[in-house]
């Protein structure tokens, strides 16, 4: 009797781990992302008017449509004009969270599509990585709902530009006085001060100009590598050492122009 006991006891046990494993297959995965999903937007600058295109994902391979895509934007996105114009559908959102529904369903054996959401106002800058995705899914029949939290790709928010360059010179009207020179011999240094405020990366350019070689000018100190972003302070020193061929008894001047441009 103990050996029967036990032989019923294995049967009860392989029937069960069989019901578990129909389960499971029947809640498999429903909408599939391969790697490296990717979030691309038409502007990445905060407060500005954007498209964002997420993708590719896909319904191959499943029995399941996808129903909603449920996403939330970072902090101070402006949800109020978003539309979807990848597919037919509508959108309704909750402060940052915005909810796509699809009408008609995006059908299984969907092989790849995108998820593309118009007129959505960038929120706060930041480098935004790690976000995911709800995707809410049903059967053909439009029942046994379902959700997969699937990842996004992602993507960077720059703040609105600004750009501003502040010039300090030794002597006033922006300019560098050396006074009266002697041919072979070198005045100064002297200092111009160059103060660049930028949102973004940027590089300063000089340019050159006038009476320079009459003046034997000589002008080095701001890098032309790229700098910043944010304040930066650089110094340009003037040196003048007129050649001998540089006519006496007259006036010159040479005029230096600084540019900035954001990268």
């Amino acid at each position: 009797m103990g050996r029967t006991a036990h032989s019923h006891s294995v049967r009860v046990l392989i029937a069960a781990a069989a019901i578990v494993a129909m389960a499971s297959s029947a809640w498999a995965m429903s909408v599939l992302d391969p790697p490296g999903a990717t979030t691309t937007l038409s502007d990445t600058t905060s407060g500005e008017v954007a498209t964002y295109e997420f993708g590719t994902y896909s319904t191959a391979g499943t029995n399941r449509q996808l129903h909603q895509f449920v996403y939330t934007f970072p902090s101070g996105t402006d949800l109020s004009g978003a539309t979807l114009t990848s597919h037919p559908g509508t959108v309704s959102y909750t402060g940052t969270t915005l909810t796509v529904t699809f009408d008609p369903r995006i059908v299984h054996e969907t092989e790849s599509f995108t998820i593309v959401i118009s007129g959505v106002v960038n929120g706060a800058a930041g480098t935004y990585t790690g976000q995911t995705a709800q995707f809410h899914t049903t059967n053909p029949g439009g029942r046994q709902e379902q959700t997969d939290t699937l990842a996004v790709g992602d993507y960077t928010i720059y703040a609105a530009p600004y750009l501003s360059l502040t010039i300090t010179t030794p002597h006033p009207g922006q300019s560098v006085d050396f006074g009266d020179l002697e041919p072979g011999v070198t005045a100064g240094p002297l200092n111009v001060g160059l103060t660049v405020d930028s949102s973004r990366p940027f590089v300063v350019t000089r340019d050159i100009a006038g009476d320079a070689d009459a003046l034997g000018l000589e002008v080095s100190g701001v890098p032309i590598e790229t700098q910043g972003p944010g304040e930066v302070n650089l110094t340009d020193s003037y040196l003048a050492t007129p050649p001998w061929t540089t006519e006496p008894e007259l006036e010159y001047a040479a005029l230096i122009t600084y540019s900035v441009v954001q990268q």
